[in-house]
């Protein structure tokens, strides 16, 4: 296969430009990830209090300032695990509610 000069392009960086180019690819990758697996949760039923916050991207203390409001929550020997299926019925539950207000 023959290549065309025309289609090839040098880049010179410094290295101060290369370790900041470095840096943002870097953390676009780093968001994406925590995308994917935030993404990954709609496959999982029972959440953790974490993976709870991770998909509804909320902090733990709005979490448990929702759950004394009544998100429903399980609660098996000292672990809890909340239903993704009941929270989104609860977010809806409480989004009509209050859009009613």
């Amino acid at each position: 296969m023959e290549v065309s000069n025309q289609n090839i392009l040098s880049v010179v960086l410094a290295d101060e430009q290369l370790t900041k180019l470095r840096e943002e690819i870097y953390q676009m990758i780093l968001m994406e990830t925590k995308r994917v697996r935030a993404d990954m949760l709609v496959n999982v039923r029972y959440l953790s209090k974490k993976e709870a916050c991770e998909y509804l991207g909320i902090a733990f203390n709005t979490l448990t300032i929702w759950i004394k409001l009544g998100l429903p929550q399980i609660v098996i020997g000292g672990t809890i695990r909340l239903d993704r299926v009941e929270i989104d019925k609860w977010m809806h539950k409480m989004s009509e509610h209050l859009n009613k207000s």
